[in-house]
């Protein structure tokens, strides 16, 4: 269950978007040999071009059947871009690339002495990215942006892949403390109520990438807390849905996530998992650790038919909410 929570719930709905390829053409991440595709690295999923000084992990698919025990990963000219295997904590058949300088270079993989696949690819500057945040969040709670897309200097028409090379700003200084920033996810905590940007460029060339208003809202002036709940239910056909209020109602062995806001006079705080206590207090549920998680929160999986009932507290605010669900057997 949790190898389908991570590579299905994780990986397609928050951190891999897919991108409008023409369906006539080529897929871009297949192998020229055409035994091995090469998902993720963050954005694009059709893009081959990392940005300059950035590393994209990726998952190796085989075409048919499965990869071989013994697979090796090479780069033509690791001075572009070295390649070496997913680190411990990535799962099997991950690699990851890391964009070393401007250029091009062939990625190989190679079961004993014999080529199974390759893959071209190229580094560039990025010069621009798109994102997603909440515009409140609580003063001495986390907050997280999510960096969506990373372009070059030709815009959408040029997609970028990888992360962790942008360096993270605020004004005034200091009023968020960057706490961890991995796979184009920049988590903070703030520091102090008020108004702050958080800005982020590109260390080596200075170009500012992007650029985003928060207010960080005292405890004092939070009010009630609300939750909706979004399920991604068991079968490979069905869609993840709409973020909706409890009561629901979901089938035996859904994926779900539940979010946290608050009144505000600046509008609705985004509370983030790192703030949240969670306490099954009635049904089979199990709450994944931290490999599986949302910043929202933990997945959960309901496991059992029958009524659920979890609550969450919010230290930082001294409350808690009840939430009511219902599983459905199926049959």
């Amino acid at each position: 269950m949790w190898n389908q929570l991570r590579l299905v719930f994780v990986w397609v709905l928050v951190i891999a978007p897919s991108c409008a390829d023409d369906p006539g053409e080529r897929d871009p991440r297949l192998g020229e040999l055409g035994r091995v595709k090469f998902n993720g690295g963050g954005g694009c999923n059709g893009s081959t071009t990392l940005a300059a000084g950035s590393t994209a992990k990726m998952r190796l698919e085989a075409v048919d059947g499965t990869l071989p025990q013994d697979l090796q990963i090479t780069s033509t000219r690791p001075e572009v871009i070295a390649a070496r295997p997913g680190d411990d904590g990535d799962g099997e058949d991950t690699i990851t690339l890391r964009a070393v300088g401007d250029g091009e270079t062939r990625v190989e993989l190679y079961t004993g002495e014999s080529l199974l696949d390759w893959l071209g690819f190229d580094v560039v500057d990025a010069a621009s990215a798109t994102h997603e945040a909440p515009d409140a969040v609580l003063e001495g709670g986390r907050y997280v942006l999510e960096v969506k897309e990373i372009y070059g200097e030709f815009g959408e028409d040029e997609p970028l892949i990888g992360a962790d090379f942008m360096r993270w700003d605020t004004d005034p200084a200091g009023a968020f403390v960057l706490v961890e920033d991995e796979g184009r996810r920049a988590q903070f905590a703030a520091s102090s109520a008020g108004p702050v940007t958080i800005s982020a460029s590109d260390p080596a060339t200075g170009v500012e990438l992007l650029e985003h208003e928060v207010t960080v809202v005292a405890v004092g002036d939070a009010g009630e807390l609300s939750a909706s709940i979004t399920v991604d239910p068991p079968g490979d056909e069905d869609e993840v849905s709409e973020p909706a209020p409890p009561p629901l109602t979901m089938p035996e062995g859904s994926l779900f996530v539940v979010k946290l806001t608050a009144d505000s006079p600046a509008g609705e705080v985004a509370i983030f998992g790192e703030d949240i206590e969670w306490q099954v207090l009635e049904g089979q549920v199990l709450q994944g650790g931290e490999n599986y998680s949302t910043p929202e929160g933990p997945i959960f999986t309901s496991e059992g038919a029958g009524p659920v009932t979890l609550r969450a507290r919010v230290a930082l605010l001294d409350a808690e909410i009840e939430i009511a669900l219902d599983v459905d057997e199926v049959e």
